[in-house]
């Protein structure tokens, strides 16, 4: 989000999130779904790697590795979004709107990506973490009743999206899912290589 609203800044253009829907944001993402990631199962293989170092960071190069270029793709989209909403003279509430939208798609997309760190999403069985999907569950229909209810829609700031809105959404989401799976892939050949 703060990367969002910096660059937005820098390119001189309108806040992508309010406070209240960046409250939102992290309510139905990290509330609703990202809890459910630790109820899921292993990759069956943990008790074949190496223990890590009682001194390793909790977060090391790959994970931070996993996390960058899927960032970076959902900023350069929501900052594309916004210039090109704005641009078209959109009011800023649906430009925000859209922005929120994407972004809770984009976090659901992603973290089905990293119900694994080493294997695709799609060779990982649907069900394999069935809270996780229920999560995911919770969050798309918690968005959908704040896009859809007035009331709840009058105090996000959100509404139904347009047509073209909702595609371009979708390509953010298999945009997502491309370059989290690229990037998974890149990050074990670099660990085969170490």
């Amino acid at each position: 989000g703060q990367i969002r609203s910096d660059g937005a800044v820098v390119f001189g253009l309108p806040m992508p999130l309010t406070a209240v829907q960046l409250l939102w944001l992290n309510l139905v993402t990290n509330g609703a779904q990202d809890v459910m990631l630790g109820f899921g199962r292993g990759e069956g293989d943990e008790l074949r790697q190496p223990p890590r170092p009682p001194s390793a960071p909790i977060l090391d190069r790959s994970a931070i590795a996993l996390m960058i270029p899927p960032a970076l793709l959902m900023t350069g989209l929501a900052l594309y979004l916004v210039a090109g909403m704005h641009r078209d003279g959109r009011p800023l509430a649906e430009i925000q709107n859209a922005v929120l939208l994407m972004t809770v798609l984009f976090q659901n997309a992603y973290v089905l990506c990293m119900r694994s760190e080493r294997r695709s999403i799609f060779c990982e069985p649907v069900l394999s973490n069935a809270w996780l999907l229920l999560g995911v569950g919770i969050a798309l229909g918690l968005q959908a009743t704040a896009i859809l209810w007035p009331p709840l829609g009058n105090v996000l700031g959100t509404a139904p999206v347009s047509a073209a809105t909702m595609q371009f959404c979708v390509l953010a989401v298999v945009g997502t899912i491309a370059v989290t799976e690229a990037t998974k892939q890149a990050v074990a050949v670099w660990q085969r290589r170490r």
